[in-house]
């Protein structure tokens, strides 16, 4: 029996049983010369990998080439951000013909929506920046966590509420409580603005930093 037809039947349960019985010692001799085999590769592999590791460790640690890692992974950095940087200006002037055009209330929002998410990746790579350029320490860094933490803040504790649940508005200022909350989060009925808690105080407080105003909303 060929040693390549024993491998491909050793991959179902049960297999040496279904040979017949003359066949099976020669099989089993076979496939445990295999597993053989497959174990002291595996484990060789796993030394050289380790050794691979430390080897990198060693190289990453020298002072130049920690220092060509700087740059490379600033200039990355740096390339994201600005890529990002023109696709919002793009999708702010597609907004804005867009509302000159009379597009749809749900078209308008799908493309808040992405402009927020871009912008979120935006003041991600700004952030990692800062850390590279000492600008900011790394235990001043915001998480996915953190971020869903501060929208999470109690709108309450931001806009004075009214008793049937409205507020006024943060953005359009104007008279009259236009603004709806509710599972603590805004929408305007004036501006058509959508608004959670992060995005209140970030209004409510001209000139903040979006990680300021997540660190603000942590207590």
């Amino acid at each position: 029996m060929k040693t390549r037809e024993i491998l491909k039947l050793a991959i179902r349960g049960g297999w040496l049983w279904k040979l017949p019985e003359n066949k099976r010692e020669e099989a089993e001799l076979i496939h445990d010369i295999w597993l053989a085999f497959v174990s002291e590769y595996s484990k060789k592999r796993h030394e050289e990998i380790k050794l691979v590791r430390v080897k990198i460790k060693e190289w990453m640690s020298d002072p130049e080439m920690m220092d060509f890692a700087k740059k490379s992974r600033m200039r990355y950095l740096k390339k994201q951000r600005n890529n990002l940087l023109k696709e919002l200006n793009l999708l702010t002037d597609k907004y804005v013909e867009a509302t000159r055009g009379g597009a749809s209330e749900e078209v308008l929002n799908k493309m808040i929506k992405v402009g927020k998410n871009i912008d979120k990746k935006i003041k991600g790579y700004e952030i990692s920046i800062g850390v590279l350029e000492g600008k900011i320490e790394q235990k001043d860094m915001i998480t996915d966590e953190m971020i869903e933490k501060a929208r999470e803040y109690p709108i309450e504790n931001l806009v004075e509420v009214n008793k049937i649940g409205r507020a006024k508005c943060p953005e359009c200022a104007i008279e009259g409580h236009n603004m709806d909350i509710r599972n603590n989060f805004g929408y305007c009925y004036k501006c058509n603005s959508n608004f959670n808690s992060l995005d209140i105080y970030i209004v409510l407080n001209p000139g903040i930093s979006f990680r300021e105003a997540v660190l603000s909303l942590q207590n």
